[in-house]
């Protein structure tokens, strides 16, 4: 087997899925140019917002019928009409903004967290299989952040997809 052209960090075992995301991650971000990836930009709303819960349903039919002249309760079209990738500063009271490198690197944890799910792969294993998936997905946001002691820019980025990270319901396995 060839070595991979881009350099991994020796935390990596050869073959590893971790690994190929945070190569990923950092492809992504050297397509962007470094000014622009660190520039913040607006999320129209929370990332993965899964509203399965049954009790939240008549809520939720509620604040429909209030906000049903408001765009961005609809649903995402990445920036055509809702406030995705538009600038923080063009929308001052937007609570979700986050770099574009933070975004990319939420999106590589949600990768992780689907390659540590047993259902997604039709396996039964043992019941918090998934829930030390997630703590292994912290704990690597730690670990790239203790790595990351000469970027502050980079470390900055992972507490930002940290925060993301802990507002989704990916974390439940993790906290049962």
């Amino acid at each position: 087997m060839n070595a991979p052209s881009t350099s991994r960090n020796k935390r990596w075992a050869p073959i590893s899925g971790s690994a190929n995301a945070e190569a990923g991650y950092k492809e992504q971000c050297k397509k962007t140019t470094a000014e622009r990836v660190y520039e913040y930009e607006c999320w129209c709303r929370p990332p993965l917002d899964q509203d399965d819960s049954e009790d939240d349903e008549d809520d939720d039919e509620d604040k429909m019928a209030e906000d049903s002249d408001d765009d961005s309760e609809s649903g995402c079209d990445d920036g055509k009409t809702c406030l995705c990738h538009k600038s923080p500063k063009d929308h001052p009271d937007h609570p979700y903004i986050l770099t574009k490198a933070g975004r990319h690197k939420f999106f590589t944890q949600y990768d992780m967290m689907s390659v540590r799910c047993p259902d997604n792969f039709n396996m039964h294993t043992f019941s918090d299989h998934e829930g030390h998936g997630a703590i292994e997905v912290a704990e690597n946001l730690l670990i790239d952040f203790v790595e990351a002691d000469s970027n502050w820019r980079e470390q900055w980025v992972i507490c930002e997809a940290m925060a993301f990270f802990m507002l989704t319901d990916m974390v439940e396995p993790m906290m049962g």
